[in-house]
């Protein structure tokens, strides 16, 4: 998309939410940070918990949710970052989930894909 084309994009949407063009940065397919007061809520909270369900882990109870992301791709892709005590030893994770609700009856197996990657 060449920059101009870009930048009109981004001045239409946010006139159409009826703001001026100045009031917010938009990246065309770029994520976005999730708050700190978004992922405390049981959305994100339960998805942390699906995730290391899903790998034998721990629980959302001794872990601490730093922050996350997410961007609208075939679906939704959410990254968060946590932090956990083992043995007393500190660990750091990526947890990431690809979501794909409308596979959940046709292909139940695709509809929600989880990573982790830990130190």
């Amino acid at each position: 998309m060449k920059y101009w084309m870009h930048q009109l994009l981004v001045i239409l949407v946010v006139c159409a939410i009826g703001q001026s063009p100045q009031a917010q940065s938009v990246v065309v397919g770029g994520g976005r940070a999730i708050s700190k007061a978004d992922l405390a809520k049981a959305e994100h909270v339960n998805r942390v918990n699906s995730i290391l369900a899903a790998f034998g882990g721990c629980t959302a109870k001794n872990l601490t949710l730093i922050s996350g992301t997410v961007k609208v791709v075939e679906g939704l892709s959410l990254t968060y970052s946590v932090a956990f005590v083992v043995n007393g030893t500190s660990r750091g994770c990526e947890l990431s989930a690809w979501e794909r609700p409308w596979l959940e009856k046709s292909d139940p197996a695709n509809a929600h894909i989880y990573t982790t990657k830990c130190n």
